[in-house]
């Protein structure tokens, strides 16, 4: 019987077709696993191009002339008003 294996560890798992769950550092084969890595890079491009978005405003936006205790008491007044403090 095939048996599938573990790319994290360098070992064979499971015979294929035999239920392991949803592991995800498990995989029946090579395109599964390339599927996965594709999809994570992905995932981390997006999130890395949204910082990075944030960072440019942040940027464009220039300097602030607000005091650290306003900003304190804005970010505390949005956290009652949100139900989160």
């Amino acid at each position: 019987m095939k048996q599938e294996y573990d790319f994290s560890s360098g070992k064979r798992g499971a015979p294929v077709g035999t239920s392991r769950g949803k592991d995800p550092d498990h995989f029946t084969n090579d395109s599964e696993y390339t599927r996965d890595l594709i999809r994570r890079d992905r995932e981390r491009s997006t999130a890395f191009e949204a910082l990075q978005a944030a960072v440019q405003e942040g940027l464009d936006s220039g300097p602030s002339d607000k005091t650290v205790p306003s900003i304190m008491k804005e970010v505390e007044a949005r956290l009652r008003s949100d139900g989160r403090l």
